[in-house]
Formats: structure tokens, C-alpha cells, sequence
């Protein structure tokens, strides 16, 4: 026969309450515990993900700006090609200094050998150029042959020496 002995006071037994209660505990555990794991589970994979399209968006976004880049350096070369088409187009339709060029022409052409052209600028309505020489013979000569072309008014804006250079001369022509 065998008996149930029992050492511990009875006091410190558990009750079938006890029990009860114990076994809800774990299964509430234990579906806590696989939920949590689910839900882990599911957290790493959405991490994942966004991880994933953050990581291809900024890649995208870097190849953008390297194509942005590379577009720049295109864009400031069309600009400057189309602000110079615009002058272009401007002097083109401008053709009020014709005239004007066509006298420096002139002049420039019919100048002895000795004398060196220096510089040329031309304004509306009016123009002058800039001539050097070495030798006072040289532009006496100047002198005569601008005498007899047809200029309407021809001035004479400076003369200077200098004795590195020699003569130079700058005229106004209209």
C-alpha cells in the first residue's frame, strides 16, 4: 500500500486554485512569448524593407545629382552660346554703323606702310582709331592721303611721342 507522505506543513501547499492559475499563467506566456516572436519577426522585415528602399532611394538620388552636374557645365555652354547668338543677332539687325565701318575701311587701306594700326572702336554714330608711327614722314604722308579721301569731318584727338614707341595718333571719324 502505498501512501502519500507529505513533509511540508500544510500551510505552505499549493491549492487546486494555485494550479489553476499557474497553468493560465503559462499559456498566456507562452501565446505572449510566440506573438512576440511573430511580431519581432514582422518588425525585422519591415526594417528590412524600408532599410532597403531608403538604401535604392538615396542611390537614386545620388545619380540624379551626378546627372545634374554633368548637365550644368551643358547649360552654362548653352547660355553663352545663346547670349552670343542674341549679340550676333543684335549687330546684325543694327546696321546703323555699317557706314562708319566702311570709312575706317577706307582709311585703314589707304595708309602708308610705315604707319601700324593700333585700335578701332566704334560707337553710335561715331568712331575713332588709334594709328603709330616711328617716322614724322610717315604721317606727314598720313596726313595728305586722309586730305583727299571723302570723310565727312575727320579729327585729329591726340598726338603724342613717345620716344620707346613713337607717334601716336588718334582720330575721330564721322
Amino acid at each position: 500500500m502505498s501512501q502519500k507522505i507529505n513533509l511540508l506543513p500544510e500551510d505552505l501547499t499549493r491549492g487546486g486554485g494555485v494550479d489553476r492559475l499557474s497553468k493560465l499563467l503559462r499559456k498566456i506566456a507562452s501565446v505572449g512569448l510566440f506573438v512576440f516572436i511573430i511580431l519581432s519577426a514582422a518588425g525585422a522585415l519591415v526594417l528590412f524593407f524600408l532599410t532597403r528602399t531608403l538604401t535604392d532611394t538615396t542611390n537614386k538620388a545620388q545619380i540624379a545629382k551626378e546627372n545634374i552636374r554633368n548637365l550644368e557645365g551643358t547649360e552654362e555652354q548653352l547660355i553663352l552660346v545663346r547670349d552670343r547668338v542674341i549679340k550676333i543677332n543684335l549687330l546684325l539687325e543694327d546696321r546703323s554703323n555699317e557706314p562708319i565701318l566702311n570709312k575706317q575701311k577706307e582709311v585703314l587701306e589707304s595708309l602708308p606702310s610705315e604707319i601700324l594700326f593700333s585700335e578701332s572702336k566704334v560707337e553710335q554714330e561715331e568712331s575713332s582709331i588709334e594709328l603709330s608711327s616711328v617716322s614724322s614722314i610717315a604721317i606727314k604722308d598720313l596726313m595728305n592721303t586722309l586730305k583727299n579721301l571723302e570723310l565727312k569731318k575727320l579729327i585729329l584727338i591726340s598726338m603724342n611721342f613717345n620716344p620707346i614707341v613713337g607717334y601716336q595718333l588718334t582720330f575721330e571719324l564721322f
